[in-house]
C-alpha cells in the first residue's frame, strides 16, 4: 500500500511539473482555399503539416497562423526623397507616390500574405496605381526599389 501511493505521489509531482513545448493536434482533414473574394481555412486535425503551391494558388495543411506580426521594416533613408503609398486601408485603388526623384527606375512590388510576389512594374510617373479589387481582404506588402535597393517597405491593408 505504501509503495502504491508513493508512486502516484511521484506520478502526481511529474504531471504537475510537465509541460507541452510545442501545440499539438491531431487531425483526420484540413485545407485552405482561397479566391478573388473569400478565403477560407478549415482543420479536422492536424496530422500532416504541409504547404503545396503554384503560380496561382497555395495549399495549405497544418497548423494555421493567421496572424502575422511584421517586427521591423527597414528603408533606405535618401534626403529629399519621399515615397508614400494611399489610401491605406483600401479596397479599391492603391496609389504610390514619389516626390523629389531625378532619373532614377523605380520598381514596385506588391507581395501577397504568405510571401507570393503578385505585381511587380516599373514606376512610369510620380504616381503609380495598383488595382487592389481582386485580391481578398488581408495584409499585403509593397516594396519599392531602385537598382537592386529596397527604399521603402509598406504594410498595406486590404479591405
Amino acid at each position: 500500500m505504501k509503495k502504491s501511493k508513493f508512486y502516484f505521489i511521484v506520478f502526481f509531482i511529474a504531471c504537475l511539473f510537465s509541460k507541452t513545448k510545442a501545440q499539438e493536434v491531431i487531425a483526420t482533414s484540413g485545407n485552405h482555399y482561397e479566391n478573388n473574394k473569400i478565403q477560407i481555412s478549415w482543420t479536422l486535425g492536424e496530422p500532416v503539416i504541409e504547404t503545396l503551391s503554384n503560380e496561382n494558388s497555395t495549399l495549405t495543411q497544418g497548423f494555421h497562423q493567421s496572424k502575422l506580426i511584421v517586427t521591423a521594416i527597414n528603408e533606405v533613408s535618401v534626403p529629399g526623397f519621399n515615397i508614400t503609398a494611399y489610401p491605406n486601408p483600401t479596397s479599391d485603388i492603391l496609389k504610390v507616390e514619389v516626390k523629389n526623384v531625378s532619373g532614377q527606375d523605380l520598381i514596385y512590388t506588391l507581395y501577397s500574405p504568405d510571401g507570393r510576389m503578385l505585381v511587380q512594374k516599373q514606376m512610369e510617373s510620380d504616381i503609380s496605381e495598383i488595382p487592389m479589387y481582386n485580391y481578398v481582404s488581408a495584409t499585403y506588402f509593397l516594396k519599392v526599389s531602385s537598382s537592386n535597393t529596397v527604399l521603402k517597405t509598406f504594410k498595406i491593408v486590404k479591405r
